[in-house]
């Protein structure tokens, strides 16, 4: 007899963003579980590496507020895409930062489970 596979109800969903072809794969595998938890809330959370942008040649601030814009504007169309799919309790989230700390603490932060 075969027994039934039951998976975790999870609570507060991560997903760390970065506009890779690999991290939108991810953001699909966690509405694709979202959708099997119930009230499971998903946190979208996007760093904008700050070292990086300190070593580029143009005026850090004008590389910054271009990234900062781009990744908002990449982030809530994620949030739009949850929402497509019934998913509405999306939390977006996008800072300057150190994306190994910064996605670490925000995960312990908000009691993340998945």
């Amino acid at each position: 007899m075969k027994e039934a596979v039951t998976m975790k109800e999870y609570k507060r969903i991560l997903i760390a963003v970065d506009g890779s072809d690999q991290s939108l794969k991810a953001f699909k595998e966690v509405l694709s579980i979202a959708r099997g938890s119930q009230n499971a809330a998903i946190y979208i959370v996007a760093v904008i590496n700050d070292v990086e942008l300190s070593t580029s040649a143009y005026s850090y601030g004008k590389v910054f507020a271009q990234e900062k814009e781009l990744t908002e504007n990449r982030v809530l169309k994620l949030v739009q895409d949850a929402r497509e799919v019934n998913i509405h309790q999306t939390v977006p989230y996008v800072i300057v930062g150190n994306p190994k700390s910064v996605i670490v603490n925000y995960a312990e932060e908000k009691a993340i489970d998945l």
